[in-house]
């Protein structure tokens, strides 16, 4: 609640988002069973775009784009649904993504969900002294960005 934490994630999304940065405001409910909406923040910046010759409904190629999402808030499933107001589906989203999309890359031998926690940032308890911590890429989505001949993003590219 005092936003003392904060969290960077990547995403493969379809499409190249536009603008290439901004902040998606858009209130979500809780998930099922919680139908009240309440306010939802996502700050979004595009790292890197990639077209590739997999044809997708009338189109003959297919443009994707690697996204650094920040949360401001807390909701459920934020990031994923917010991606899906922005039209921009979330690649290995099964609940809120695009079949054919994400068909494609699963064809290709990328069977997850191209959301990955990238950094937590938080105040240590005792000190207060910044931690960070930074995951490193797993081989699935290490091997979506090789399938769009993207680089993987280095340090310097964290945060939105």
């Amino acid at each position: 609640m005092e936003r003392e934490f904060e969290k960077d994630y990547l995403a493969v999304c379809r499409g190249w988002p536009a603008p290439p940065e901004g902040l998606i405001d858009h209130a979500l409910d809780g998930g099922p069973g919680k139908p009240q909406k309440k306010p939802a923040q996502t700050r979004y910046r595009t790292l890197a775009t990639a077209e590739v010759d997999w044809p997708s409904a009338q189109h003959p190629s297919s443009r994707y784009a690697l996204l650094c999402c920040t949360p401001l808030t807390g909701r459920f499933r934020q990031i994923r649904r917010h991606l899906k107001h922005l039209h921009h589906h979330l690649i290995g989203d099964s609940s809120h993504g695009d079949g054919r999309h994400s068909q494609a890359f699963r064809m290709r031998g990328v069977h997850r969900m191209l959301l990955h926690a990238r950094r937590l940032s938080f105040p240590h308890p005792l000190d207060g002294r910044r931690i960070t911590v930074v995951a490193p890429l797993d081989e699935g989505f290490a091997r979506a960005l090789a399938l769009l001949d993207l680089a993987p993003p280095t340090r310097h590219d964290q945060g939105a």
